[in-house]
């Protein structure tokens, strides 16, 4: 069975990767802030380290201390530019370091060859964020690690609908539950047929093409 450890487990999808792998039997670890969170994955069967992100030796200690790990998925982020550089790429680099081989990161649609087809109202209200994901994008590439990126639509609270698909197209629109993007995370995480690319995520009863004017 595969382990993961996920980064950006306080919250949000994260959250629900975390919640879903235990579910599923699947071995899961998490770095979070807050004793709140840390008391709250830790009873439904995650090994939390408590840990900054933007601490580069943190993230490193997190994955040693708690590994080994089969897969490293991040969903930090989401409005704080500076996690979405520097704290994706310090996880980054600690998987690497760490002997971790796979990582998934969650990033956005709007980011890389998506960004011509954002909406210039999108890319007015988060550009510097999207620039800062973009970087982390980068980075992962370069690391040498088995990756896959993920960019989702806007991401929704409701509950999971099972609609949940990956598509390949830059012109990719739409949205998604938290919950069925982090269903597609953990399979990504468990395929090699996803290594070294790209995708979009949305529900497929949202899926649309083009540029969003």
């Amino acid at each position: 069975m595969m382990s993961v450890f996920v980064f950006g487990a306080a919250r949000g999808a994260g959250r629900c990767v975390a919640r879903l792998a235990t579910a599923q039997g699947t071995r899961a670890g998490a770095m979070v802030r807050s004793e709140k969170a840390r008391d709250e994955l830790a009873e439904i069967g995650v090994a939390v380290v408590l840990g900054d992100a933007l601490d580069a030796h943190a993230c490193r200690r997190a994955l040693e201390e708690s590994g080994p790990w089969d897969a490293v998925i991040s969903t930090m982020g989401g409005g704080e530019a500076a996690v979405d550089r520097i704290g994706i790429c310090n996880a980054i680099d600690a998987a690497s370091a760490s002997g971790v081989r796979r990582f998934v990161l969650t990033s956005s649609l709007g980011v890389g060859s998506s960004r011509p087809f954002a909406s210039a109202r999108l890319v007015e209200a988060i550009g510097p964020t999207l620039l800062a994901k973009e970087d982390s994008e980068k980075h992962l590439v370069a690391s040498g690690l088995a990756w896959t990126i993920v960019r989702p639509g806007m991401l929704l609270s409701t509950p999971a609908t099972g609609g949940g698909v990956l598509d390949e197209d830059p012109s990719l629109h739409g949205s998604l539950t938290r919950e069925d993007l982090a269903a597609l995370l953990l399979a990504c995480a468990g395929d090699p047929g996803t290594h070294g690319r790209i995708f979009g995520a949305v529900d497929h009863e949202t899926r649309r093409y083009g540029r969003v004017t």
